[in-house]
């Protein structure tokens, strides 16, 4: 496991087209210090795609995305300064400023659409007037500060990301964009600090019933580094006293890092049965049918109101556990007992971090069963290495996501497949059936080329809770429908891949066989009227003989883009950071890449004061990972 001790401070460049930096940093008494920076960027790339002209930088795939804007890209700088610092202030002065007049408009964004199957919501590109008659933006810089931990060593630090705008006059068709800047960052050191020693990687959180079943995989984990400890949740009830449940096992994973400094967080335990569970107690919370609890969001994206989620499942609540001066972040930041409400009915919208402080998995086990079974697999999965020649492959399989501007779910995996250069690509396409290239994503071809094993498979597409699916070229034809019950038929044995699974509520872990209809409030809207036994995504995960070691998805809506300038964004973005950080960051670590996938995505999210961050924040509270965050990828050779 990654632990260093703690730097004073590292800066590094996430997203830029830097040319050259110059450093300095200066001590200004006991308790301030600063940094100063003199910076150089590439200029951006203009590329004329007939109505409008798109606009890139070198090495930057950040963005801001305000629909009806113009569509421009940002450069993005994220320090990582002591944990605990106070009073982070950034100075930004652009020193020399690019003028291009270029013939066209710029493309303006299009609207994030939901990725559901069996509905075609088409994306609309569309300019706003009223934002194409000024300078846009009109600031040229945004900054977010929070807490997180640094990918690089999985150290805490306090997170400053400085994003870096190019602005455009459609007035007069003016591109503008900084040649050289300084940047001058101030902090003072804090009194708060996590100072423990590392006593633990990873806490198992489980309840009583399943303590003798996670035994096998505590031993295992101790055999290979990763010192583990079980904490029951009957005992944090007893010790702790938080606003509901899910509170009181978050305090205690608070606790657990400043005592015991752990990275990695196990919840297992799903819904505790399958029948006549209800979902949720309130609005905030599943507690009473769940082994371990689950935080609910409340926030309302009803921008198409007939498939919006008025909040959704989100264990990424338990891993923000601090926020800007290492304070608690509890989602409820203007304590009104609505958690992350956001465009919530008569509720004040919540601000939130976002930054992950430890790395969270679930295992959505309902029984003893399925915990002695996912041990065997993991424990199974690590001794005996992968790293053979079914793992060297990588499949993604994708089709034409939406109509009109190519095929969104092949470009996302063929983005994928560039960090992924040490295996081999195998492409179920929809495009196939044109090119005769290889297989199309039907059923019989997605399972015979997915049980004969690979290290990595990747589906982008629509979904629900009990379906993947894509389209065929032209973004109007549904392939086949992907449903669960094609998983009877994976006998993959030990050749099990990580999976990740782009699409509307995959990975939706509140599911039953009990078709119930209390509300969007309460109960059973959030099965979006299937009364199925599990997810699709828990379903291949804790597959017998077979399915995956782990699997990456949302819980909620998961929304896409389109357009020449941006093909990937959102949802499909998530997934790719996934692969950005286990190919090039080498982060080999399961929990690790999420964590290194997230806070990138945090980071980059537009702090430019038009750009609203709902659905952004929506894809980072509902990703989630099924499957052991410290599980080594490929096992240990």
């Amino acid at each position: 496991m990654k632990k260093v001790l703690l730097v004073l401070i590292v800066g590094i460049l996430v997203l830029s087209g830097l040319g050259a930096v110059a450093t300095s940093e200066t001590k200004m008494s006991e308790e301030i210090f600063e940094i100063k920076q003199t910076l150089s960027f590439k200029e951006p790339i203009i590329d004329d795609i007939g109505e409008y002209v798109t606009v890139n930088l070198p090495d930057s795939s950040a963005r801001l995305r305000q629909p009806g804007a113009p569509d421009l890209p940002m450069n993005v700088l994220v320090y990582y300064l002591p944990f605990g610092v106070e009073n982070v202030e950034v100075k930004f002065t652009p020193l020399d400023i690019c003028e291009q007049v270029i013939s066209k408009d710029v493309i303006p964004a299009s609207e994030p659409v939901p990725l559901i199957y069996g509905t075609t919501i088409e994306s609309k590109i569309e300019k706003d007037k009223e934002l194409y008659s000024s300078i846009y933006p009109d600031v040229w810089y945004g900054v977010r500060v929070g807490c997180g931990l640094n990918p690089e060593n999985n150290v805490r630090s306090t997170i400053v990301s400085v994003q870096v705008f190019t602005q455009y006059s459609g007035t007069d068709h003016k591109l503008f964009s900084i040649k050289n800047a300084e940047l001058e960052i101030t902090y003072k050191m804090g009194k708060n600090s996590v100072t423990s020693a590392d006593e633990y990687d990873m806490v198992v959180i489980a309840p009583e019933e399943f303590s003798f079943a996670l035994q096998r995989l505590i031993k295992h984990k101790e055999k290979f580094g990763v010192k583990t400890i079980l904490q029951t949740v009957e005992d944090i009830y007893n010790e702790y006293d938080g606003f509901d449940k899910p509170e009181e096992i978050k305090l205690f994973i608070k606790d657990a890092i400043e005592q015991w400094n752990i990275t990695y967080v196990l919840l297992v335990g799903g819904l505790n049965n399958y029948d006549d569970a209800e979902d949720r107690d309130n609005r905030n919370e599943g507690t009473t049918f769940w082994h371990v609890p689950v935080r609910y969001t409340n926030l309302y994206d009803d921008d198409y109101p007939t498939v919006y989620d008025p909040g959704a499942i989100s264990d990424h609540y338990y891993a923000d556990v601090y926020k800007e001066g290492s304070v608690f972040e509890d989602w409820d930041s203007n304590d009104d007992g609505i958690f992350a409400a956001w465009d919530c009915p008569g509720k004040a919208d919540d601000e939130l971090d976002l930054y992950p402080d430890v790395y969270v998995g679930r295992l959505a086990c309902r029984n003893k069963f399925e915990v002695l079974y996912m041990v065997h697999k993991i424990v199974i999965y690590e001794k005996i290495s992968a790293r053979s020649g079914w793992f060297n492959r990588m499949v993604c399989i994708a089709g034409d996501s939406f109509p009109g501007y190519g095929a969104e779910g092949e470009n996302t995996c063929n983005a994928m497949l560039e960090y992924m250069t040490d295996f081999d690509p195998v492409k179920v396409y929809a495009s196939n059936r044109d090119t005769g290239e290889g297989k199309t994503p039907t059923n019989t071809n997605i399972t015979r080329t997915a049980i004969s094993g690979s290290g990595f498979l990747s589906f982008e597409g629509h979904g629900n809770p009990a379906v993947w699916a894509t389209k065929w070229p032209g973004g109007n034809e549904w392939v086949d429908k992907y449903d669960l019950f094609n998983f009877t038929k994976w006998f993959n044995l030990r050749r099990l891949p990580v999976c990740v699974v782009g699409g509307c509520h995959n990975s939706q872990i509140n599911v039953t066989r009990n078709k119930t209809e209390n509300g969007p409030d309460i109960g059973g809207y959030w099965t979006h009227g299937l009364a199925i036994p599990e997810c699709w995504s828990w379903w291949m995960t804790r597959k017998i003989f077979g399915g995956s070691i782990a699997t990456i998805g949302m819980t909620a809506l998961g929304y896409g883009v389109v357009g020449p300038s941006d093909p990937i964004g959102l949802g499909a973005y998530m997934d790719l950071l996934f692969f950005w950080a286990y190919g090039e960051e080498e982060e080999h670590v399961l929990g690790d890449a999420c964590g290194a996938a997230l806070t990138r995505y945090v980071s980059e999210i537009p702090t430019d004061p038009l750009h609203d961050e709902k659905v952004d924040t929506k894809t980072v509270q509902s990703w989630l990972l099924l499957g052991d965050p410290s599980l080594m990828i490929g096992g240990y050779e």
